[in-house]
């Protein structure tokens, strides 16, 4: 390192916050670190589980029922909501199908949901399975899609992917008479029980932004979250980032005038989407590497 160069290791840790929450805080250093040149991010701990099924990226699927057979109606719509959480594929078809159960008696009382999902022995398919005896007659069945979330700009449909549901567009099944009492249908799509989001962003205000992502979000640094889940299955041990040699977290600055006494700090998800709500944001901590001119 050159002489007229000298470095310090910043830990940060949201709990040490003077004002805000887990995910937006503000904190405070004594003494001024003056004249900084160069700020490279070493480690990211995020002692929380990740959630896949979320209010912002999709919750509740939507499907209607059309037809003539008692005692629908011309047009019933539904919506299917799922408590926020982690699922493997199997325990979302149980999560959805006691959805369904009570959503069918809050709409049609004395009537069973004439449909469940299950898995099929296809690996990651699920089997949409559809009772024609419950109402009989022509029943069309359309998944439709949510509608898009005005401020923040995300259409919510990632529980479609998950089940293997089209993500765009309208899902129609046609069932009856004539075709026996139940019908399976594989669902066209392979399911899935990934997370909706990739990375987690790191913003310190004031910074210029060195990290550019695809999401049209720029950012300064980029922690890797694919540890929070394993083959779909949810760990408990922290999700984290440790600097490596083939991607570099580094911010140059090109003068001697950046100080800093207090740092705005923020993380959200890869399109830069809070996660307080959505991923169970505790307290966490992360270092960082300053040069400074002497």
């Amino acid at each position: 390192m050159s002489s007229d160069l000298e470095a310090y290791s910043i830990i940060i840790d949201s709990s040490d916050r003077l004002s805000g929450t887990p995910d937006n805080f503000v904190v405070n250093f004594n003494p001024t670190i003056s004249r900084v040149r160069r700020i490279e991010l070493m480690n990211a701990f995020l002692p929380f589980n990740f959630n896949n099924v979320t209010s912002t990226y999709g919750n509740t699927f939507y499907f209607s029922l059309s037809g003539t057979a008692f005692p629908i109606p011309p047009l019933v719509n539904i919506a299917v909501p799922i408590p926020n959480g982690f699922y493997t594929l199997p325990q979302i078809i149980t999560a959805i199908n006691e959805s369904l159960v009570n959503v069918f008696a809050g709409i049609l009382t004395g009537y069973a949901s004439p449909i469940t999902f299950s898995l099929a022995s296809i690996p990651n398919r699920l089997i949409l399975n559809y009772n024609a005896s419950i109402f009989g007659g022509i029943v069309t069945l359309s998944f439709n899609q949510p509608p898009k979330n005005q401020s923040t700009g995300i259409i919510p449909n990632y529980l479609y992917k998950m089940l293997g549901l089209m993500s765009t567009g309208i899902t129609t099944f046609t069932y009856g008479p004539g075709g026996g009492p139940m019908y399976v249908n594989t669902l066209p799509n392979p399911a899935t029980a990934q997370l909706p989001i990739s990375y987690v962003l790191l913003f310190i205000q004031g910074l210029p932004a060195k990290c550019i992502t695809s999401s049209q979000i720029g950012t300064q640094f980029y922690i890797d979250i694919e540890g929070a889940t394993i083959l779909g299955q949810q760990i408990a041990l922290p999700n984290s980032y440790k600097n490596r040699r083939d991607y570099w977290n580094v911010i140059e600055l090109q003068n001697d005038f950046f100080n800093f006494q207090q740092l705005n700090v923020q993380i959200t998800d890869n399109f830069g989407q809070s996660l307080l709500f959505d991923q169970n944001v505790t307290d966490w901590h992360f270092s960082f590497k300053v040069t400074t001119f002497k």
